[in-house]
């Protein structure tokens, strides 16, 4: 297994006994956990590491759960700093509202994001955040292809491209400081368009009712393995996701 992605979703954060899973991790990330103030957000970091270190035992098994040690780049792009390896592994991890997903490579840098489709204003369902958002982010002709839609089509439109241009950017290893408007990306039946400064990286995205993952990864990367984590944390092959690429 060269390059995965590993889904974990249907989490509600909120109601987590986080016993067993604060045996995942180390002393530097249990100092970390404790210093988190909002009960949610400690539970998402520490699933969060669990998820990513259960991803990584599928690559490295005898590797201690607590060995792992992770540190990031100026730009905050998370990196295994410890143990030595024997040859390169690239990793990147993203969460959502109630989803984690972490993506492995031997081959590339990652980037990976998550997301499940909502509105972005908590007073209404149909709101137009999203249009302001795109007209303010996104390129001329990508804010034209979601206005120029009905509101639904243009509402996943906007989360499709969201999510793509977030897993490009992580790949890049520079987040959002590169902006948004840095790529630009239509679609043309079930493949995407991408038009960017770096024409060896590839994009693929998976859709399963209201959860969107986008993925980054070297354009010479194609067999990727799709798996999700059951509530018992069972890994389970996936095959019931939309998938498209360019």
């Amino acid at each position: 297994m060269k390059t995965a992605l590993f889904i974990a979703d249907n989490i509600d954060f909120n109601c987590q006994n986080l016993s067993d899973t604060l045996s995942y991790l180390n002393a530097e990330e249990l100092g970390r956990f404790e210093k988190i103030k909002i009960e949610k957000d400690k539970a998402i970091f520490a699933l969060s590491r669990k998820i990513l270190k259960l991803a990584l035992a599928q690559y490295y098994p005898y590797v201690d759960k607590n060995d792992w040690v992770f540190a990031q780049n100026s730009y905050g792009k998370p990196f295994i700093a410890s143990p030595q390896l024997p040859a390169p592994l690239y990793f990147n991890l993203s969460h959502s509202i109630d989803a984690i997903a972490v993506v492995i490579s031997r081959d590339s840098e990652v980037g990976v994001d998550v997301e499940r489709v909502r509105s972005l204003d908590r007073t209404q369902d149909k709101s137009s955040s999203h249009l302001n958002i795109s007209q303010s982010f996104f390129t001329e002709n990508e804010h034209r292809n979601i206005v120029n839609l009905a509101y639904d089509d243009g509402f996943l439109l906007f989360w499709k491209l969201w999510t793509l241009k977030e897993a490009y950017t992580k790949y890049r290893g520079m987040g959002l400081s590169l902006g948004l408007k840095c790529i630009d990306i239509a679609f043309s039946a079930n493949s995407i368009l991408l038009n960017a400064c770096n024409e060896d990286i590839g994009v693929h995205q998976w859709i399963n009712d209201d959860l969107i993952i986008a993925l980054s990864v070297a354009k010479s990367v194609n067999d990727i393995a799709l798996f999700r984590y059951d509530r018992q944390l069972v890994l389970q092959p996936i095959e019931d996701f939309i998938y498209i690429h360019n």
